[in-house]
């Protein structure tokens, strides 16, 4: 059941699992590990690596029966071992009460174990952006949210997820606090490289890069413009592709541009409007919720639920994931809660559409992030859109979702790095419908042929503006009720040096069904990731996932897709597939789709594709005149149009105008501009 991806010449053979029989096949199906591969054209063949690198993370003690100690331990470990290892201090007090109430709790990381390099500068970038940026405008919201960032996490210890049989023997374990956390720095883990969320991330070149320190008008005011500052950003945003007015096509339309609510652009509705304060804000308990399971209760419906169990808990107490601070829970999370904190903290407004019970938005509701070439710091301004969606008990609505770029000043002129760290919620009633389309077309075009020799061009992508602005967003969707149904289309196509997007869909009753349909397009130096969490809690649920990733130039992609059914998600039915186009030698493709059934009555599949475009179509086009640029870009246009396809009007167009124009012509800087290096099939069976 495992993914091989095959080339004939060179032949090699890359397995996702352990096929051949055995104690270790059979332990490599049972247990929760999860294997990856890294994949590239330039190499024959790579080993499994175990996902967690739990071996390297969580030491066994010595006293703990053989039986009991599988591949996610190291056997022979010592007191000192499992210090070094964990990253703790023996001499701190296990569960400590105070470390939940004061701030700046002395460390774990003793004098003589200090964090490394790459994780030392990535305390202090996330340090400056949230003690450099002012307070955010979102009042207690934002207090909270602060303070849940910068007070030091309780110890965590094995006890709150162990199995029975493991409790007793590991009562006196070690700390075993999450990788982000383990020092007493921050309340929620930050990125480090050796966790597992950021382990492709190359997160030393990022933290060392831009800070990203200044804040983009975090204090919940609104840009004015005049009469013709109006007409010249109006212009600049159909430009852009965003329509004039869209009074047509959708039912409301709310314009951010650089961070600030701008209501000459803008056309609210009952269902559709701007909060710049925390009273402001509909649903403040859901509002205020962290994704990642570090908020625990689950978010039912009213009336519905609240004697169940939280996220910690779900499966338990074999099979439960435990605290969220925890390091068995961070390896498998996103990485998404210190900067959905981070975007709650610092967002001066927020998008709210707010469906009411039974009602149906006939037509789409449009959300634009519009940046600007504005001058601003050098060293990069960050930004934080938010996001938020609630739709009650049988209403529907489709909410389109889009970053664009917007050119104000004159050509030539230098901007700032830009970080957008976007946190975007959705909460759908019984019977209930969201459908979501997500665009990012931020960070301009990347340089086509950065895959030759040409030291020309490879300097044109380095120095680019878009190549220093990294994009991160979190969407954290809930099916709340029964029957209740989520659908996303996330294209992220943008020219951003870093691109991270992350989408959570959480089933929790009976019948509700969640649907992701994603496309990603990396070119020049790109490295862009795509994360995603299907999470099956209710009984009879449902999930379809459809991923398609496009490589080419020098660019890294990663696909990293989990499904969870947890114990008592019986009759769940999931699918996930995941499909990689890799056009260039020197281009660079991860794709791990994972399963986690705790279930013993669904029906689940998933699977991952990385190939070249076909030969045997490419020579049927040629063969009929088509030059092989024209066959190659049409070949990668039919590849991605599925998943346009899914796009609501105004947003997809047509051929000649909308998204699908736009995508064409990033598509011809995707394309190689010579012929390959390494010749033959390379295709996924």
């Amino acid at each position: 059941m495992g993914v091989i991806i095959s080339k004939y010449s060179p032949a090699a053979l890359l397995l996702c699992a352990a096929v051949a029989p055995g104690p270790a096949a059979v332990h490599g199906f049972l247990s929760p590990s999860l294997h990856h591969i890294s994949t590239s054209r330039r190499s024959a063949a790579h080993a499994m690596i175990p996902v967690d690198d739990a071996s390297t993370e969580r030491l066994a003690p010595p006293d703990l029966p053989a039986e009991l100690v599988d591949s996610s331990y190291a056997k022979g470990a010592t007191d000192e071992s499992r210090a070094a290892g964990s990253g703790s201090n023996e001499n701190v007090p296990f569960a400590s009460e105070e470390a939940g109430a004061v701030d700046n709790y002395p460390p774990f990381n003793d004098p003589g174990n200090p964090l490394r390099g790459s994780d030392a500068a990535a305390n202090d970038f996330f340090g400056r952006l949230i003690d450099d940026a002012p307070e955010g405008a979102l009042g207690s919201f934002a207090a909270d949210a602060r303070a849940r960032l910068t007070t030091t996490a309780p110890e965590a210890g094995y006890p709150s997820w162990s199995s029975e049989a493991l409790r007793e023997q590991m009562s006196t374990s070690q700390n075993d606090i999450a990788w982000g956390a383990e020092d007493g720095r921050f309340g929620l883990p930050v990125p480090r490289q050796r966790g597992e969320a950021w382990r492709t991330w190359n997160l030393g070149e990022w933290v060392n890069g831009p800070s990203y320190a200044a804040g983009g008008c975090p204090d919940g005011s609104v840009l004015a413009l005049d009469g013709d500052a109006t007409a010249r950003t109006e212009a600049a945003l159909k430009a852009a592709g965003v329509d004039s007015d869209g009074a047509e096509t959708h039912e409301a339309r709310l314009v951010y541009v650089d961070g600030r609510y701008c209501p000459a652009l803008s056309r609210p509705s009952g269902v559709c409007f701007s909060a710049h304060r925390d009273g402001e804000v509909p649903h403040a308990d859901l509002f205020a919720r962290l994704p990642d399971g570090f908020t625990d209760d689950l978010a039912y419906e009213s009336g519905m639920g609240e004697d169940d169990l939280g996220v910690a808990d779900l499966s338990g107490p074999d099979h439960n994931v435990g605290v969220a601070t925890e390091r068995h829970a961070n390896n498998r999370q996103m990485g998404t809660g210190c900067w959905a904190a981070l975007n709650t903290a610092r967002a001066g407004c927020a998008a709210v559409v707010d469906v009411p019970d039974g009602e149906e938005v006939e037509k789409p509701v449009s959300v634009v992030f519009a940046y600007t070439d504005a001058a601003g710091d050098a060293d990069g301004v960050a930004y934080h859109p938010r996001l938020f969606v609630v739709a009650g008990k049988g209403a529907r609505v489709r909410v389109q979702q889009r970053y664009v770029d917007l050119s104000l000043r004159q050509e030539g002129a230098v901007r700032p790095p830009r970080l957008s760290n976007g946190y975007t919620q959705v909460y759908v009633g019984a019977g209930g419908s969201v459908t979501h389309d997500y665009v990012d077309e931020t960070g301009g075009s990347v340089v086509a042929g950065v895959e030759s020799r040409d030291d020309a061009l490879r300097t044109e992508e380095a120095t680019r503006q878009g190549a220093r602005d990294s994009h991160l967003e979190c969407v954290d969707a809930h099916c709340r009720g029964r029957d209740s149904e989520y659908i996303a289309t996330v294209a992220a196509v943008g020219g951003a040096g870093r691109s991270r997007v992350c989408v959570a869909v959480t089933m929790l009753l009976e019948g509700a069904r969640g649907e992701i349909n994603g496309i990603v397009l990396a070119g020049g130096t790109q490295r862009s990731e795509m994360r995603t969490v299907l999470h099956h809690i209710g009984e009879g649920t449902e999930s379809r996932q459809k991923q398609k990733n496009m490589v080419g130039g020098r660019a890294t992609a990663v696909f990293k897709g989990r499904i969870r059914v947890e114990q008592d998600a019986q009759l769940t039915n999931s699918e996930q597939l995941a499909r990689t186009l890799l056009l260039s030698d020197r281009s660079r493709a991860w794709a791990v789709p994972s399963l986690e059934i705790i279930a013993d009555d669904v029906k689940c599949a998933h699977g991952a594709t990385i190939s070249d475009l076909s030969e045997e179509e490419m020579f049927y086009m040629r063969s009929r005149g088509i030059n092989a640029l024209t066959a190659r870009n049409l070949l990668m246009y039919a590849f991605v149009n599925e998943i346009v396809m899914g796009m609501g009007p105004g947003l997809e167009g047509s051929e000649k105008d909308g998204l699908k124009e736009r995508i064409g012509r990033k598509l011809e800087r995707i394309v190689p501009k010579q012929d390959r290096a390494i010749k033959g099939e390379f295709s996924s069976v």
